[in-house]
């Protein structure tokens, strides 16, 4: 599994970012902001000792007091890129685990992270789908849906603007999703 924080983005679209995932103004950013106050890279996403990490690359951010270059991730952080101009941290998953090598002539190292088969997504693809294509494609079958019935349900919820049995909502989503059934 790929370490990744769900974002709410300021045009209240919500991205999945994970290790290496820019956010900046070009085009080639995971989360591109169109923003004259933020840079064309303002930052990226980073897991270090364990937390994912926000870290300035040609911008300060401010979290809370007085504008900072780097600060962990966790839910509910609101993070200003530039005035006006803010993230909110939604939601942290971590890995319970990494792959590492070792041998007696190597000492331990972990292996660059790749992208597995279902990454999340770089543009405007829902949450809810995201998380239907991760329980269908999970590598463990306990995780996977129990039958094609049921995978069928879930995509025909999302097609319908109904809970998805996949995806686990926040507080913030019922709130802005009211009438739900």
């Amino acid at each position: 599994m790929r370490a990744y924080a769900k974002i709410l983005a300021p045009d209240d679209t919500e991205w999945l970012l994970g290790p290496g995932d820019r956010i900046g103004r070009l085009a080639s950013a995971a989360l591109t902001i169109d923003d004259a106050r933020v840079s064309e890279a303002h930052a990226m996403i980073s897991l270090r000792g364990g937390e994912l990490r926000l870290l300035g690359l040609r911008g300060l951010f401010v979290v809370d007091g007085p504008p900072v270059q780097e600060v962990t991730l966790r839910e509910g952080l609101e993070v200003q890129l530039a005035p006006g101009v803010s993230l909110e941290v939604l939601e942290i998953e971590l890995p319970d685990a990494v792959l590492a090598l070792q041998s007696d002539e190597l000492p331990r190292q972990v292996p660059p992270s790749r992208r597995p088969a279902c990454a999340p997504p770089r543009g405007r693809v829902a949450a809810e789908l995201v998380a239907i294509v991760r329980r269908a494609t999970a590598g463990d079958p306990a995780q996977r849906y129990a039958d094609a019935g049921a995978f069928a349900a879930d995509l025909q919820a999302y097609v319908d603007g109904r809970v998805v049995g996949a995806y686990r909502y926040s507080a913030w989503d019922q709130v802005r999703r009211p009438g739900w059934s």
